[in-house]
Parts: C-alpha cells; structure tokens; sequence
C-alpha cells in the first residue's frame, strides 16, 4: 500500500505513529517538496510528486486587470481576507475578520479587503462583509483571484487566512500573511506568562512572602457514607460470588408487580403506597420502583440459570419520614437460583455478609413473615453489640415468579433476600436517625 498523509510535521512529532505505519507503507507520496526528508528521518521511504497549488498559476496574475475591472485607484491599500471553503471555518472566522478590518480601518483609513470565496461560503461572506467598513470586493473565480494577489502583492498588502492550503497559496503568490484559524499554544502561553511579568514590574511593589510559613490547610472531601456502605457490599457479595447488577429505577407495572406475583387487586399496587408517574400510558402508567427485585426479574428474563447476582439501588416509597423510615432509599437485593438451593444457604449467606460486614460473630434470626414473591417468607433480624435490629426480608423465590421468567420451579430453586442500605450504614456507624444521611450536614458528615 501507497499512503499520503497530509500532516507530517504533526505526524513526525509523534515517534510512536512511526511503529504502527511503518510496516504497512511501501512508500509515502507527498505533495509538498520539504516533506519527504520529515518521513525519512522517520525510517519511512518517501516521495514528492507535488500540489495542485503549486501548479495553479497563483503567482501569475494581473493586478492591472483587476483595479480596472473593479475601478481602483492606484494608490489604494488592499488586504486579502481568506475565509476558506468551508461554511463552519467561514462562521468562525468572518467574526474575526471583521473585528481585525475595524481596528485597522482607524490607523489606515481607505483600506480595502478583498475576499475570494467559493460557491459554499458565498452567500455567508456576503452576509458578513455587508457590516465590514472599506467597501469590501468579493472574488468569485480562480483566475480573478490569482489577479486579486498580484494586486494586493503590488500594493504592499497582506493577506488574513485560515491554515492549511490557504497557506500554501500565499506563499506561492508571494504575499504576506496572518493565520487567524489556528494559535500556536505554547507561543500563546509564553506571550500570556511575558504579560503577567511585565504587568508585575510595572506595578506597585508588593511585600516581600515568607515562604516558611505553613500554608492554609486544604479541606479534603470523602465518600458519602452510603456510598461507602454501597461499595463495602458489593465487596463483600462479589466475595461470595454474586455479581452487581443494575436497572431503571422507573419501571413498568409488570417488572415492579405482575412477574413478582402481585396482581392488580393487591395492596400494594395502591396509589397511595407508590409513586405513579402521570403519562400517557392509558390504564399502565410507570412508577418509580419500590424495590430492586424488579432488576432480578429484568436479569431472568435475559439469563439462563445458575445465577448468583445482587442489586443495589434507590427505591421509593411514600412512607412518612421518621427515624427508620424515608420515602427514597437505598436497597440491596440478592437472588441465587440454581438446583438444590434451601434455606440454609439463605441464611449462610447472610451470617457469612453480616459477619463480614459488622464484624465479629453476627448471628441471625428468621422470623415467619409474608412477601408476594418468596414462599416461604421470612423477617431477617441480625444481633450485634447485644441488639436485635430488624434489617430486611427474604425467602425462598415463589415457583410463581420463576415461572414468569421462563425458569421450571421443578428443575431449580432459589432464595431471595432484601436489606435497607440506610439500616445497616446506621448500624455500622452508630447513627440513631437515618434522616442525619440526608440533611447535608456537613458536620456529620465529616465524622465519616
């Protein structure tokens, strides 16, 4: 393969694009006659086979030609303005064209820009130059433009232009020229550093700063408690084997209900114990999930068992705000479905996280409890520091909800398990009121 590559100045200056191309490049054809010895030095064969400018005749025009046809004097100043061929260089550009021709109209008044244009661009230089002061002239074809260099070239102008080719033009044409596209950033940095130090030596001297002194101390912030917790416990359930899985937390009726065999005539499909969303979905509108279960349904759906996956996320419900309760919270929800799964691994698991999450020997009660999506069902106390506190539900996965997913209750089984976040950030951290984790004190905060 032959490649051209229309930067090489750019490209040398990245050693590391030599390994990458240079086994796959025969030789590089270039259009300029400095660039092969850039490529060479590169290990890359090179070849000048040159430009279309270069063969273009922008050195050949008539700048007679082109005052008379637009009725010039001779002693008229010319500046060439090069918008390029593109509409989005021209949109950036023609602002700062515009800007430069006012300053310069106050020191060289009667200053006339002349502008060549492409059809592309035509119609939005026109636009822009009717504000320009020096009535400006615009170009329209090649060989009127070549004669519009020889005129500015004769009249001691220069030329404004974007990079690249444009650039190429000028210097063929033997014209002066600023590039406005482009800045170098190390010349702008060094020009902004000189201004800073001789606005410093021009200014009122400033007292002498002792260096020894200690600095002002930085605050350093840190994770939010319950991100903390959230990142401890997918720690620890990755340890375990469960993978961290994610879902919407607006849902609609048949992940956050139907598959979790909860029919339309249950209570806890009430509006009053959910947050329904007013849009346009007739008789199912979506809600703001009121538990992570709904990602296990979405898991299922996708996957083949054995699963072992665990979902932590906010879930919403219209509780009234107290101690222990709060209408967004966060929830972590595990679900393991495989064959011969029982309740003793239900509750190894959860000895085996709150051991690992709490410290020391945790133990862990079960207590007879109802959920539409586990049977049975159970309440899950964990006792630590001589207190039982009540942490979550669980239960083995109702042959119902397997059977929703496609899954056959008689080939496998499986337990699920739900815990408050906010309940056991409290209990590790000692904190009475779950609503302290939401008042952005930042004095509280800072304990953590």
């Amino acid at each position: 393969p032959i490649v051209h590559y229309v930067a090489p100045q750019i490209w040398a200056w990245r050693p590391g694009r030599v390994k990458k191309v240079k086994e796959r490049v025969d030789r590089i054809l270039c259009l300029l006659p400095f660039e092969p010895v850039l490529f060479d030095n590169a290990g890359i064969p090179a070849s000048f086979v040159g430009h279309p400018v270069l063969e273009s005749g922008a050195d050949g025009g008539d700048a007679v030609r082109f005052r008379a046809r637009h009725g010039i004097g001779a002693e008229e100043k010319l500046l060439l303005a090069m918008p390029g061929s593109r509409r989005m260089e021209a949109k950036r550009l023609l602002p700062i064209f515009g800007a430069a021709l006012r300053l310069l109209e106050a020191r060289l008044p009667g200053l006339r820009p002349v502008i060549p244009v492409s059809p592309v661009v035509a119609e939005l230089v026109r636009d822009a130059a009717a504000g320009w002061p020096g009535r400006p002239i615009l170009v329209e074809t090649l060989a009127e433009k070549h004669d519009a260099f020889a005129a500015v070239r004769e009249s001691g102008g220069a030329g404004l232009i974007k990079s690249g080719t444009s650039s190429l033009e000028m210097a063929v044409a033997g014209l002066p020229h600023v590039v406005t596209y482009r800045v170098n950033p190390i010349t702008a940095c060094f020009e902004a550093a000189q201004a800073r130090i001789a606005a410093a030596a021009a200014g009122p001297a400033v007292a002498a700063v002792d260096v020894t002194l200690p600095a002002a101390p930085v605050r350093l912030g840190h994770l939010h408690p319950i991100t903390r917790t959230i990142r401890r416990v997918q720690e620890i359930m990755g340890r375990l084997g469960f993978e961290s899985v994610d879902g919407p937390e607006v849902e609609d009726q048949w992940h956050n209900f139907e598959a979790l065999a909860i029919p339309a005539e249950h209570p806890a499909r009430d509006p009053l114990d959910n947050f329904y969303l007013a849009v346009a979905r007739g008789s199912d509108p979506l809600l703001l999930r009121s538990q992570t279960s709904t990602v296990q349904i979405r898991v299922m759906e996708n996957r083949e068992p054995p699963l072992r996956i665990v979902s932590l996320g906010r879930v919403y419900r219209p509780d009234t705000a107290d101690a222990t309760h709060y209408p967004m919270f966060h929830q972590v929800e595990g679900l393991l479905v495989e064959p011969g799964t029982t309740m003793a691994h239900l509750k190894s698991v959860l000895r085996m996280f709150a051991s690992s999450f709490l410290g020391g020997d945790v133990k862990v009660r079960f207590r007879p409890s109802f959920f539409p999506f586990t049977e049975p069902s159970v309440e899950v106390d964990m006792e630590w520091g001589g207190r039982w506190i009540e942490m979550g539900g669980a239960g083995m996965v109702d042959p119902a909800v397997l059977e929703a997913v496609g899954y056959d209750p008689d080939v496998v089984t499986g337990f699920a398990f739900g815990l408050g976040v906010e309940r056991i950030a409290a209990r590790r951290y000692g904190v009475d009121d779950i609503r302290d984790f939401y008042r952005n004190d930042v004095r509280f905060l800072r304990q953590f």
